[in-house]
């Protein structure tokens, strides 16, 4: 399964706002960023429908309408172009994930 390593993350953490909600307001915490990019990740791998994510990732409702946040503030082609950019000056790319399959990533959105 494509999952992003510590890494990675921490090349890319900087492009995933993390959903502010205070600590006063009633109701359920903020998932982080990590967790919802895994399962976006699991969701492109498996080619999957967002209702079928499993129940060890946050709920599908939450995963689908920050990707969809993520696809339009064009997070997601920053950060896949960061760690594609990284992990090819590291001779690197072809071990862990081609360039075309970081691409499609992208084109998801």
């Amino acid at each position: 399964m494509l999952r992003v390593t510590d890494e990675q993350w921490e090349l890319i953490r900087k492009h995933f706002p993390e959903e502010h909600i205070p600590d006063d307001r009633p109701g359920r915490k903020p998932i982080p960023a990590r967790r919802v990019l895994d399962a976006v990740l699991w969701i492109l791998n498996t080619g999957a429908q967002w209702h079928m994510l499993p129940q060890s990732y946050p709920n599908y409702k939450t995963v689908h309408r920050r990707f969809q946040q993520w696809c339009q503030s064009e997070v997601i082609r920053a950060a896949l172009t960061d760690l594609a950019n990284t992990l090819r000056d590291q001779g690197e790319l072809a071990k862990s994930v081609s360039a075309a399959r970081i691409t499609s990533l992208w084109h998801h959105c």
